[in-house]
């Protein structure tokens, strides 16, 4: 296994590996997936899911502030984290965006490794606090968010209008 900082050459892939993993598993999508236009509210991803979720990927890489690393089982992707920091409260704090491990390797040590390091980075930066958000079926996600120190604060609410 290795990890590396994210570089454009790897954009395809991460984002094909991502969208196939909303194929696999419509219980990881959340509202941010939805607000973006990569998928409707009931579970089904949008025809342009690829295309938006290129587009993100471009606007968080270009994101100083944005800490996106991919792993690799030699040249395969089987897993990646972007994360970043916000400042629209008294406090800056830290964002994990979006995590995602292969299902065969869950379990691994992966997920933890690559939080591990971002949760350092944060801290190298001052950062006292970190949020996440996650799909509300995505319970497997939910128990190691919260073996690792997360705690439930809210819960997000949608209407379509």
């Amino acid at each position: 296994m290795n990890i590396i900082n994210y570089s454009i050459d790897w954009r395809d892939k991460v984002a094909e590996f991502f969208i196939k993993m909303l194929e696999r598993h419509p219980d990881y999508i959340s509202h941010g997936e939805i607000q973006m236009g990569i998928a409707h509210s009931d579970g089904r991803l949008s025809h342009e899911a690829l295309s938006r979720w290129k587009e993100y990927l471009d606007r968080q890489s270009a994101n100083q502030d944005a800490i996106i690393l991919l792993v690799l089982d030699e040249d395969m992707l089987i897993g990646f984290i972007i994360a970043g920091y916000e400042s629209d409260s008294y406090e800056h704090y830290g964002v994990i965006y979006d995590m995602c491990v292969e299902p065969e390797s869950r379990g691994s040590g992966i997920g933890s490794e690559i939080i591990g390091i971002v949760f350092d980075r944060m801290m190298e930066n001052g950062v006292a606090s970190c949020y996440l958000e996650s799909g509300l079926n995505n319970h497997r996600a939910h128990h190691f968010f919260e073996k690792i120190g997360f705690k439930v604060v809210s819960k997000i609410f949608a209407k379509d209008l």
